[in-house]
Parts: C-alpha cells; structure tokens; sequence
C-alpha cells in the first residue's frame, strides 16, 4: 500500500488562496484545544478560539475589545507585562509557566507562548498567544510533592504541627479555588477537637474553634466527626450545621466549608480536614482528591505520634516505677553492658548516669572494688546469657568506705523468638538483716554468758541468803527480793537487746516497788551514765539492797524521811573514766544500832571490789544510811560470785531496831 506521502507526491494539493487559505487556517485555530488569543500591541483582545471558551470560561463575544488583564491574576501583573513588552520589540516567547484566573475565579497553571504579527512592512501589529492548561498535572505534582515532604517529615520524627503545616499547604497551593486549609485533633478525653494546623486562618478564629465538640449539628468539623462521614456546607450562611458557628465564621469572611473525618486503620477517629472558601460554591474535584489521599497521610502521622507518645508515657511509667523502688536495679545488654540504671542505684553510691552507662558492669563502681565480686558477677552474666537465673548474697560499693551486703538477682529477657536479649539486675540491700543476724548470733552467744553468770549469781544468793536468815519464811522474803532485783536489771538489758542501760532506768526499777521515783522522797541528781552488762547486773544488786533496808528501817519507812541519790562522772589519773555515786537517806525516825554486819553489807563492800573493780563505803548515822560507791565505767563479764561470808542477819544492809 503507498503511504500517504507517496500518494501526495503522485497527486499533489494544489496550495489555498486567497480565502480559502485564511478559512482553512481559521478552521484549525477553533479546532485547537489550546487558547490561541490575537491581541493588539496594546493588550486588547482582537480573537477567541473555543480552546480559550473551554479553558478560561468566558465566551467570545464577553472578551472581545477587553484588555487581556481580565485572565492575568493581580500577582502575575508585572510578568505579563515585562513579557508584552519584549514581544512588543519583536522577540518570540518560548512556551513558559506562568498562571491565569478563569471567569469563575479558579487559579489555573498553563503555559504561555508568544509571537509578534507583523505587516507587510515588518512592523508589529498585533502579538499571537498560545496557552495549554496542565493544571490537573500540576496539581498532582504538588500533591506527590506534599505527601512526599510530610512522609519524610514523618520518617525524620518532626513534631506533629510541623506534618500537618505541610499537609495543609499542600491542598492550599494545589487548589484552583482559593482553599483555606485546616486539621483539628480529636481529644478523645474531651470529646472535642483541637488546633492541629491552619496557617492561613485567622489565629484568633483557630483559637475559637479550640475545644470545638462534635455533635449531629457542630458546623463541618464537629459534625464530620460525628457522623464519620464527609460534611459540605456551600453556604455557611444559610446551612442549619452552622447555626451555633455561623456569626463568627462569617465575621472571618468564611462563606463556605466542607470537613472530612481522619480515620485510623480501624476506622477509629483521629481529627478533621477541613477546607474553607471565601464565597459560596461546592467543593472542588480536585480539592476533595488532595484531602482524601493527604488525610490517609495526616492519619499515619498522627498514628505515629501517639504511638510515640504512648510508647514514651509507657517508657516514663517504667522509669518511674523503677526509680521508686527501694532496690537497685540495672538493665544490661546480653554482653553485661549497663544500657538502664535506676536512680536507687545511682543516688546510693552517688553517681550519675554518663558515669557508668555504657560500661561493662563488671567495671562499674559497684563492683569493680573486689576481684571476687567482679569475677563471680561474671559467671552469673554467662550463666544469664544462657538463659539461667543467678542468685546468691554479695557485697556493692557505694562509697569509698561503705559497702552494702545485697541479695543480687541476675536475671535472663527474652524476645518474642525465646532468645535471651537482655539481662535484669537486682540487688536488694541486706545490710540491716545481715546486722540483725549478726547482733542475733552475738546476743545468743551474751545469753548463753548471762544465763550461766546468772544461774552462778543465783546459786550464790541462794547461799549467802540462807546461811544469813534463821527461818524459812525470812529465807524466802530475802532470796525472793534479790530475785527480782536481779531479774529486774535482766528486763532493762533485754529491753536494749543486752547493749547496756541507764543508770536512772535502773534505779528507778530498784526504788518502784517501795516509791515512786519521781516523789518527794526520792531525788536522782547529776548524768544518767550509761553501764555496761555486767555493771548494771552488780549495781543492780547493790540498789537491791540500799533499797530494801530503807523500806525496812530507813528513809522509806518514815513519811518524812528522804534519800538522795547523787552521781558523777571523773577521769582517773590514768584518764579511765570512773563513776562516784552516793546513797544518802535522811528523816529516818528509827536509833540506828549496829550489831552484826549481814549479807547485804558484805555484797556492796565486797562485791562491787570484786565484780566492778570499785569500792564501797557504808556509814550508819542517826537519821538514815549513807553508801559512797565508785567504779571504773568499763565493761566486764566475769560471772557475779559473791564473796563468802558467815555473817548472820536478815538479809539487811543492817539492822534497825525500835
């Protein structure tokens, strides 16, 4: 078959003249889908193809006569011009992008090519334009521009407004409608929605809108919300949704609204898109495009955003959970790594986190004082890493002269697969229970001394007690009280765990049975020296004494009569403290007559010689006893044997008689 070309060639068309030349190329000018415009050197409009109806929406006759001006938007003014003004000399204008408004107001993108006519002589009579919509191409690169921002803004962990901002100027520059942009967050505490992001509205009418409820009847937003659905209200000023909404939006010079809802994968709502237009008119196609491919987007960041934020609520929960317990507690990689410490574990040992993260624990403060413990913390990290939980007792450092005794867990994390991913340290401090059990084992071991010294002290008693009382009910009486001012001295011990007690304590025990200590009668002056054990056990004793005698025949025995009980702390020339204290009764109403000295006399002389190291003076006067004690305050544990004696008597320091 000969081509076409070939069939011209055999049969060639003649060439037009005249006007069916100019018919035929005015059939291809109106044929165009392009705008091809004639104008005057000037600018006026001389002709309208339907390429130029269908693209800029005026017809012919509505143009004709009219400066171009009319399709150039106010802000493209000074470019047209500048470029009139070079075809004006001449020069052709190769295709460039620039913009041009149609009749009902929508911005389209196109390019624009220019072409001087010339007359016969040469000279510029008219100026040709040419002008092809790519609107749609444009806006979809804007669009994929827009996403493709946000979605990196997203991978780069940018704050949220920041996404919504390039969203929302996203479907701003793409619109041929002059859309004004916005997204509101839902609050699902409040039910409301907040600000996220309109930076062409009115600050002041975003902070109105701030809190916005939804509700069946909530302007666009708050009702798109509501019913989960897209809301369009093409005239704000008469829709029935605006009602509560409609005096403040248009005292913005907002006419018209259309709001669709942000939804998650679950079709749980994240917020609004909404757009807003300075007159009334529906949406626009391309608008609606923009905004249900960008809110896909917006939900994705707004997703990732409270998963972070849950994620480091959760983190901060942990942390706090951590740092409140009273253990120390550290988080290692599989290696023995410190990657977590809690503040427990730092403020003990005084540290700070940059001190010991990222160390081999190991290596840490806490253990690095003692070969031992590091290297058996390093059988427990192995053991660990094999999936075996480490326990056992061990010392930490935690000062330069203090260390705790801690019971250490060791402690494997597994992943979802089972493998071992981290390793959970805890010691709990056992430095008290250690102590205690120490203290536990030191006093069985006083206990044991006590009750044989006590049982040996008994037996003496028992001796001395009988060989200075005739009868058995006298016997009695007497082995009874220094029972119980024995046992006496024993409570006050056992009450300070056998630490020792006070000298006051101890008399005011002795004195209870006969006075109250706090009376008239009785006086305690100077320092409530602490005793040892053992003094307090001999010393007991000898207040056992004093005591039951002045209950007896003394100072306790009179209403008038009265004891002071006076007591000093001195050095010795050697520096040893030594304590001097006196027993001195006055008022008692009965002659004192010295016969035979008994058991209790020769207890305090000789008893405080032997058990304490001390002496005693006893004086008989006419109106009470005065015993002048003194002792070295050390501690000794010999067993109190009391010293034999065969004197016979009550039991008495001595013998009053009426």
């Amino acid at each position: 078959m000969a081509s076409r070309a070939a069939r011209e060639r055999l049969h060639p068309v003649p060439p037009l003249q005249g006007e069916d030349r100019q018919a035929w190329l005015a059939a291809i000018v109106e044929s165009s889908f392009d705008a091809i415009v004639g104008q005057t050197p000037a600018g006026t409009i001389t002709s309208w193809n339907a390429g130029a109806e269908q693209i800029y929406g005026y017809l012919a006759d509505e143009v004709l006569g009219r400066s171009i001006d009319i399709i150039v938007p106010p802000h493209r003014i000074a470019e047209w011009r500048a470029a009139y003004a070079r075809v004006q000399r001449g020069e052709q204008i190769e295709p460039f992008e620039t913009e041009r408004v149609t009749k009902d107001g929508r911005l389209l993108h196109v390019t624009i090519s220019l072409s001087p006519i010339r007359d016969q002589c040469g000279m510029v009579v008219g100026i040709a334009g040419i002008g092809r919509d790519f609107t749609e191409r444009k806006q979809a690169e804007l669009l994929i521009g827009g996403q493709k921002r946000a979605l990196e803004l997203i991978a780069q962990s940018a704050p949220l407004s920041e996404v919504l901002d390039a969203l929302v100027r996203t479907v701003e520059e793409q619109s041929t409608c002059g859309a004004i942009a916005s997204i509101l967050l839902f609050d699902e505490h409040g039910e409301c929605l907040r600000h996220g992001a309109a930076p062409r509205l009115p600050e002041s009418y975003s902070r109105a809108l701030d809190g916005h409820p939804i509700g069946p009847a909530a302007g666009a937003c708050g009702t798109a919300a509501y019913r989960r659905e897209l809301v369009v209200a093409e005239d704000i000023a008469i829709d029935p949704l605006w009602a509560d909404y409609r005096d403040l939006a248009l005292s913005y010079r907002l006419r018209a609204c259309w709001s669709t809802p942000i939804l998650d994968r679950d079709d749980r709502l994240l917020g609004t898109f909404a757009s807003y237009y300075r007159e009334p008119r529906p949406p626009g196609a391309a608008d609606l495009q923009a905004v249900a491919i960008l809110s896909r987007t917006a939900a994705i960041a707004i997703e990732r955003k409270r998963a972070e934020e849950a994620l480091r609520e959760s983190a901060q929960h942990t942390r706090r959970v951590l740092d409140g317990l009273g253990a120390l507690v550290m988080v290692t990689a599989r290696s023995g790594r410190l990657l977590e410490v809690n503040r427990t574990a730092l403020e003990e040992a005084g540290l700070t986190p940059a001190e010991v993260v990222g160390r081999p624990l190991a290596d840490t403060y806490w253990w690095s004082h003692s070969p031992e413990a590091r290297d058996r913390l390093g059988l427990a990290i192995a053991h660990a890493a094999r999936g075996r939980l480490s326990r056992y007792d061990t010392t930490l450092r935690v000062g330069p002269d203090r260390q705790l005794t801690v019971d250490f867990t060791l402690n494997p994390l597994t992943d979802g697969h089972g493998r071992v991913s981290h390793l959970i340290a805890s010691a709990i401090d056992i430095s008290a229970r250690k102590q205690a059990e120490r203290e536990q084992h030191l006093l069985l071991e006083e206990l044991n001394h006590r009750v044989k010294n006590t049982l040996a002290t008994a037996k003496s008693l028992a001796a001395q007690t009988l060989r200075s009382n005739a009868s058995p009910e006298s016997f009695v009486e007497a082995f009874n009280g220094r029972l119980a001012a024995l046992a006496s001295a024993h409570t006050l011990l056992a009450e300070a765990r056998w630490a020792g007690t006070g000298l006051h304590d101890l008399i005011r025990r002795q004195l209870a049975p006969y006075q109250a200590p706090d009376s008239d009668h009785v006086r305690i002056l100077g320092e409530n020296v602490f005793l040892s054990p053992s003094a307090a056990l001999t010393l007991g004793l000898v207040l056992h004494e004093l005591t039951t005698n002045a209950a007896k025949h003394g100072a306790l025995a009179s209403a008038k009569g009265r004891i002071e009980i006076a007591m000093q702390v001195f050095p010795d020339t050697a520096g040893q403290r030594r304590l001097s204290l006196t027993w001195t009764e006055r008022g008692a109403s009965q002659v004192v007559r010295r016969r035979e000295r008994g058991f209790g006399s020769t207890m305090i002389e000789q008893g405080l010689a032997y058990q304490l190291g001390g002496k005693a003076a006893l004086e008989f006067a006419s109106d009470g006893v005065r015993c002048a004690i003194e002792f070295p305050l050390a501690e000794a544990h010999p067993p109190l044997e009391l010293p034999d004696t065969q004197a016979v008597g009550d039991g008495n320091v001595a013998e009053r008689a009426g």
